[in-house]
């Protein structure tokens, strides 16, 4: 929030090589071309759209990007000689990247990477299209990460804030780094309210809104 710096994380390049093949399906894991990248809200899955964005505008390809933004769904299409309207569906050699909305495009020989919080909504309507999904989770990010896109982008925020709200809301940039004098305030009220029996429904809870903690629950995938 509130740069214009980008922080490529130290993952994205072992899996654009390893799990995508650098778009070549012949490369990719297993062979797939459908991917569902998930994980907790505000740690730059959009921003790892970017990313990918880069590496098929490099390669020549076009990138039929779509996203919903408060409510609003657009499309575009993305090349190395600007941004052109978008076709009513990508072509069979685009790369359809699609983030926090179902794509509205049938299944495609080449790639479409749907990119979305956990919201089984959305992900489940993409599998019923797309039924050889790999659904994968990105991690939350550590604390030296956080350290490294303060030194690079945020040095208005002091280290020892960096620390504490690491503490208490984990690696999630999207808070960490908010702005808003009245964040930290608001932050004490919202753990100060926090009712701990929402743990026991950690992997069954069914909430709405407001009442889904994402700020306290994260999505933390195993190493291996």
């Amino acid at each position: 929030p509130g740069t214009k710096q980008f922080y490529f994380r130290h993952f994205y390049h072992n899996f654009y090589e390893n799990f995508l093949g650098c778009f070549d399906r012949a490369r990719s894991w297993r062979g797939r071309g459908n991917f569902i990248i998930s994980g907790t809200p505000g740690i730059g899955k959009s921003h790892f759209a970017v990313f990918l964005i880069q590496k098929a505008l490099a390669q020549g390809k076009r990138v039929f990007y779509q996203r919903q933004l408060l409510g609003t769904r657009f499309s575009v299409l993305l090349t190395r000689n600007g941004v052109l309207p978008a076709p009513e569906q990508p072509g069979a050699q685009d790369i359809h990247l699609v983030d926090a909305m179902v794509p509205q495009a049938p299944p495609l020989d080449g790639f479409t990477i749907l990119l979305t919080s956990p919201n089984r909504a959305v992900w489940k309507e993409f599998q019923k299209v797309h039924t050889s999904a790999l659904l994968l989770y990105f991690p939350v990010w550590t604390l030296e990460e956080c350290h490294a896109l303060r030194n690079l982008a945020f040095l208005s925020i002091n280290s020892t804030v960096v620390d504490d709200r690491f503490k208490k809301i984990g690696g999630v940039p999207r808070f960490i780094f908010e702005l808003n004098d009245a964040f930290d305030s608001e932050l004490e009220t919202a753990l100060t309210d926090f009712d701990p029996r929402v743990l026991r429904f950690q992997g069954s809870l069914r909430a709405r809104g407001s009442e889904i903690l994402h700020r306290i629950m994260h999505i933390s995938p195993a190493e291996d």
